[in-house]
């Protein structure tokens, strides 16, 4: 039996075509779908073996961090590979032949619902064709004889209408057994790729779950080789300290030296400029250099440096921080802004945040600058911090220029422009960094007030 053998179910064979393709497409897309989860699965494999973990030197952990590590290493390898097989070895060709074959079914399609429709209005004439004779028989059986004359017309008709049919039907089995087999062709030939990739699928993941067997086997005896009292003694004896505790005896305090205040200031100069230098390169920084930075910024003389470096890179004008890099930065400028609330020391806080609104980093045409990084900086939400940086600042500026003034009528004309000059500054700054509009007036307002200025500083 075949589908030459369904003449007259050409709707039932079509939507059986339909629901055959259906199936196919919806596999093509679970296969396509399996394989971006396994592709995804593997990225997130390799990137989780970064993990800090692994990066420990414990003694008899080691050999197990490894196996674990090595297991899903390989296990990211072959999903990988799973992922590439199921793509080219299954989906793709499942989709290019669905899409042939919809090309070559459409004229198909169309000449199966031609015969249908001729072959409908062929029988349509016909049964008018016979029910006019029928008719007219009756009637001719009790009329005159022009009505016998009319029946007999009738019926040649009939007749013709009779062997129209007949050829219709005979063209229409020829024609539509065409189309069915083109129909049955396509439906074996997407069933047969669809059985075999049933089949390839239990092949690749019996694959994959072969390459692992053999970590997996080794896992349990290494996992055994695990030893935490071994391992807690190696630490007792490596760290035992054999003198015993120290009597702790008075000692006078003495200054540091000006040769040792000399030592620590190239110290930091020295891990300031590194860092800035890796940064500034897209290289990271290490663990430790994080941490002796949060050391050196501690305190005024740390931020004199690292404020003097900034300026240095600036005068440079290479104010564009690598993409890498730049959260690097702003992490740091975090951690010294942290700092300055800890000590409530604002000295250098004003240039800090002008360098904010430099230094940038640039990612397809579009710049982002530091302070976008540091919006949420719990300083810029305290008016108390705000009023002691924005006095600082004011009274840097009046004693830098104090310094070169030429005459005491000079100095009192310009001390009220230096201030309205800082107060414009503070105002778009602190639009920048997002500070509350009422609580920015609020601190303009008090400095305007203080200095008895007649001038309106906007925001």
């Amino acid at each position: 039996m075949s589908y030459l053998d369904l003449w007259d179910k050409f709707k039932e064979v079509r939507d059986h075509w339909t629901e055959t393709r259906s199936i196919c497409d919806e596999f093509a897309r679970f296969i396509t779908d399996k394989s971006s989860l396994d592709k995804n699965y593997a990225k997130g494999l390799k990137k989780l073996l970064k993990n800090d973990l692994f990066n420990h030197d414990t003694t008899t952990l080691l050999p197990c961090l490894s196996s674990v590590k090595n297991l899903y290493k390989q296990s990211a390898v072959q999903l990988k590979i799973l992922a590439e097989n199921f793509q080219t070895d299954l989906a793709q060709p499942l989709k290019q032949l669905l899409a042939h074959q919809d090309l070559l079914i459409k004229e198909k399609l169309e000449t199966g619902k031609k015969l249908i429709n001729d072959r409908e209005k062929t029988i349509k004439s016909h049964d008018r064709a016979k029910e006019r004779y029928f008719k007219e028989i009756k009637e001719s059986e009790t009329s005159a004889k022009n009505k016998a004359n009319l029946a007999v017309k009738f019926e040649e008709n009939y007749k013709s209408e009779i062997e129209m049919l007949n050829n219709c039907n005979k063209a229409y089995v020829e024609g539509m057994r065409k189309v069915l087999f083109v129909f049955q062709q396509q439906e074996e030939e997407r069933l047969r790729m669809l059985k075999d990739s049933l089949r390839k699928i239990v092949i690749f993941e019996i694959s994959f779950m072969r390459s692992s067997q053999y970590e997996l086997d080794s896992l349990p005896n290494v996992m055994e080789s695990f030893n935490p009292q071994a391992d807690l003694k190696k630490f007792v004896d490596d760290n035992l300290t054999v003198t015993g505790i120290e009597t702790v005896k008075f000692m006078p305090y003495l200054p540091p030296t000006p040769r040792q205040s000399m030592i620590a200031q190239n110290n930091k100069n020295e891990l300031m400029g590194t860092i800035l230098e890796k940064c500034w390169k897209g290289e990271d920084i290490s663990r430790e250099e994080g941490s002796r930075f949060v050391w050196a910024i501690s305190d005024n003389e740390g931020k004199k440096v690292w404020v003097t470096l900034l300026g240095s890179i600036h005068t440079q004008e290479n104010a564009r921080i690598p993409e890498p890099t730049f959260s690097t930065i702003g992490d740091l400028m975090w951690c010294t802004f942290s700092s300055m609330m800890e000590t409530q020391d604002f000295h250098y806080a004003k240039d800090c945040i002008n360098f904010t609104q430099i230094l940038y980093t640039e990612n397809d045409g579009e710049k982002k600058f530091l302070y976008e990084f540091l919006i949420s900086h719990p300083l810029w939400q305290d008016e108390y911090n705000w009023e002691k940086i924005i006095n600082v600042a004011i009274n840097q500026e009046i004693e830098n220029y104090t310094k070169h003034k030429e005459s005491i009528k000079e100095e009192a004309s310009m001390d009220k422009v230096i201030i309205v000059s800082q107060l414009t500054w503070f105002g778009r700054t602190m639009k920048l960094l997002q500070v509350e509009d009422a609580s920015a007036q609020r601190l303009l307002d008090l400095f305007t007030e203080r200095y008895q200025l007649t001038e309106n500083i906007p925001l």
